[in-house]
């Protein structure tokens, strides 16, 4: 049996989303192009509404939709992303605020 990474963040590179309607995009890595980035994300939900999220590389923009990975309100969840991936989209039909955070493991 392989043995599991805890999840080791990025201290002080948290970043907050405020997420509606409307897909909103933002900077979550900015070492991702440069030096391969992080490999997780830690994604909490503040709110109590669901929210939808997507990491892609700022190649080429993306926009979260109801197909991506979702976030139930009051709950958090671990990601692993594409090392180059610098950025993330998410969007919540009622509103939310979410907290993205990279780092390594699990």
């Amino acid at each position: 049996m392989t043995g599991q990474k805890t999840f080791n963040p990025a201290w002080g590179k948290g970043v907050a989303f405020t997420a509606g309607a409307v897909a909103t995009h933002d900077e979550i890595d900015a070492t991702a192009n440069k030096n391969g980035g992080s490999s997780s994300i830690v994604v909490t939900n503040l709110g109590s509404e669901v929210a939808y999220v997507r990491t892609y590389s700022s190649d080429a923009v993306q926009v979260a939709t109801t197909a991506d990975y979702p976030v139930l309100g009051g709950t958090q969840v671990s990601l692993t992303k594409f090392r180059d991936h610098d950025r993330a989209s998410v969007i919540s039909a009622g509103g939310t605020t979410l907290q993205i955070i990279k780092g390594d493991g699990f």
